[in-house]
């Protein structure tokens, strides 16, 4: 009986994630990486009016990424300049070590709105190629700094992150 048992524990025991320790804690994007990572999303160019992303990272590999108001001024060709701001949050766990991360999200609430020529429109996202809903590649880290690469063709997530101090 003990067998049988140890065999269904081990049968849906989850494998911990690993987790560089140094990504561990809460962070904040750097605003002209956001810029660019929506820019990259809506292809087009984007600047950064206002408003802060915060991703905080625990050692079992939870992410959850908070979007407050962030507003860019966004230039597409063929359209009127734009104000295009998002707000919202995704979950996600991630496995990173050795250099390489895997970002899998969970729960995906980001919406976006844009103000062109006196008129509102919603700006759909999805998790499965939107921002900050998931991707892979290549990063570095040090005790105040992460840089993240993506792979693939448009970066879902910014490229750097500063510690956050509270």
């Amino acid at each position: 009986m003990k067998k049988l048992i140890f065999l269904v524990a081990a049968t849906f025991a989850q494998p911990a994630l690993a987790i560089d320790e140094c990504l561990i804690g809460v962070w904040l994007a750097e605003a002209p990486d956001l810029a660019e990572t929506l820019g990259a999303q809506l292809n087009a160019t984007a600047e950064y009016a206002d408003g802060e992303v915060f991703m905080q990272i625990n050692d079992a590999g939870d992410v959850d990424i908070f979007v407050s108001n962030i507003t860019m001024i966004v230039d597409k060709q063929g359209v009127p300049e734009m104000e295009v701001t998002v707000t919202g949050f995704s979950r996600a766990t991630m496995t990173a070590e050795a250099g390489n991360w895997l970002l899998v999200g969970s729960e995906y609430a980001l919406t976006g709105s844009a103000f062109v020529m006196g008129q509102s429109m919603s700006i759909p996202f999805s998790s499965d190629t939107g921002m900050l809903g998931g991707g892979s590649g290549a990063y570095t880290c040090d005790a105040d700094n992460i840089s993240f690469e993506s792979t693939g063709e448009v970066a879902r997530i910014p490229h750097h992150w500063t510690r956050s101090p509270g």
